[in-house]
């Protein structure tokens, strides 16, 4: 008797956990212009490279891959899934790693510039 209310209670933290990741679970998704997917892939490897006043990142990937992860999952371009591993080729894990097999961002793609604001004065 004492197991399975055991087994109750864990069923019971299990649904609400499940719960919980459901309501972040989408299935919509961003529409990136046709083939301009390569001009998203530079402003987040800009992201990517962002330092703050302290010189620590503003954004700190918690794996290697999660900005490919991040593409895939949640853009599309021209309503067309964007496949992994074609991301994954345009974001090396780390900047002193062998770049050879990694795609460098085509100049005609790198549109925008992300550039810190002016300091204000209060």
């Amino acid at each position: 008797m004492e197991e399975i209310a055991k087994l109750i209670s864990e069923n019971k933290k299990l649904k609400e956990g499940n719960k919980k990741l459901r309501e972040l679970e989408t299935k919509d998704y961003i529409n990136i212009r046709e083939k301009r997917h390569k001009t998203l892939y530079h402003l987040m490897f800009q992201i990517r490279e962002l330092k703050l006043d302290d010189n620590k990142e503003l954004a700190n990937a918690t794996t290697l891959n999660i900005w490919s992860k991040m593409i895939a999952k949640y853009f599309r371009a021209g309503g067309k899934e964007i496949s992994i591993e074609s991301v994954k080729r345009y974001f090396p894990p780390e900047n002193n790693i062998d770049l050879t097999k990694y795609k460098d961002i085509p100049q005609k793609d790198k549109l925008f510039t992300i550039v810190p604001a002016k300091k204000r004065s209060l």
